[in-house]
């Protein structure tokens, strides 16, 4: 029997925003078969964030898959209808070739009904709407 689990904290100071993440395995109770059995406490994930904030946009740099990879990213409020992003995606492996990118956005009609697109580099185009519909639960 194993636990897994996974601790996330971002602090932000000024608009700077500083953030990290881990994941792990830990065994619960002993295994049926002690040599097969992973040891102590194993750390499975972990990754990292930087970036910066004006409260209209926010700009920044994660890593990811235990820093193999680095993803830059804005997101910006336009205006209160309006938002944009655009993010790009690199491996941080050696050898490792290609970007993939991404531009999208969100137009608020009204107060119920939201649309979405993206276009990525590969020219893969992307829509949704959401629509929220009557009447609404609150608990």
């Amino acid at each position: 029997v194993q636990g897994d689990g996974s601790f996330s904290v971002l602090l932000k100071k000024s608009g700077v925003l500083v953030g990290a993440n881990t994941a792990f395995t830990t065994p619960l109770a002993p295994a049926a078969d002690a040599k097969k059995a992973k040891a102590g406490f194993n750390v499975t994930g972990y990754d990292f964030l930087l970036g910066y904030t004006t409260g209209a946009a926010t700009f920044g740099v994660q890593t990811g898959k235990k820093v193999s990879n680095a993803t830059a990213f804005v997101h910006a409020a336009v205006t209160p209808q309006v938002t944009v992003a655009a993010q790009a995606e690199a491996a941080l492996a050696k050898g490792a070739k290609g970007i993939k990118a991404s531009i999208g956005g969100s137009y608020k009609v009204d107060k119920d009904v939201t649309l979405y697109g993206s276009i990525d580099n590969k020219a893969v185009i992307k829509g949704a709407a959401a629509l929220a519909v009557a009447p609404k639960a609150s608990l």
